[in-house]
């Protein structure tokens, strides 16, 4: 009988290992499978990323490029801004011309007026002159015309 009971207890014991064998092992598959379910989560993480990163990247190449043709137009206006810049100041130049070339017109114009009108006067002058020096000769005219007779 102490060979049963010898059997029987290390049977148990047999038993009681294979049992926590077995339940390590149960543990270590369910760990191995959380661990799979947690690697495939973080896949699809990782892909979500990935794809999200794309799209960044996408929008930063588009407004790259926008920036690009921001910039490309920054420059023409800074090219268009200078070449008005230099027109605007031929065009300042040319008034300045003007305005002399006005100035002294009408300063010759003036002089002109004054000077008409300075002729206008003499004009008037001498008419009245001539006027009067033909009054007198009329009147010259009779009195010799009148001495004769007496």
């Amino acid at each position: 009988m102490t060979d049963t009971i010898s059997a029987q207890i290390e049977l148990d014991n047999i038993a009681k290992a294979f049992r926590q064998a077995n339940e390590e092992r149960q543990g270590l598959v369910n760990q191995w499978e959380q661990t799979i379910e947690q690697m495939k989560k973080r896949d699809q993480d990782m892909d979500k990323c990935a794809t999200e990163i794309a799209g960044l990247k996408a929008e930063v190449r588009a407004k790259e490029d926008l920036i690009g043709e921001k910039e490309e137009f920054l420059s023409q206006e800074v090219v268009n801004n200078r070449e008005m810049e230099k027109r605007v100041e031929r065009s300042e130049r040319d008034v300045a011309r003007l305005r002399l070339q006005y100035q002294e017109a009408e300063a010759g114009r003036i002089e002109f007026r004054d000077e008409l009108e300075t002729l206008k006067y003499d004009v008037e002058r001498t008419a009245t002159d001539v006027e009067s020096m033909q009054a007198k000769a009329k009147q010259l005219s009779r009195d010799i015309k009148d001495k004769r007779r007496q």
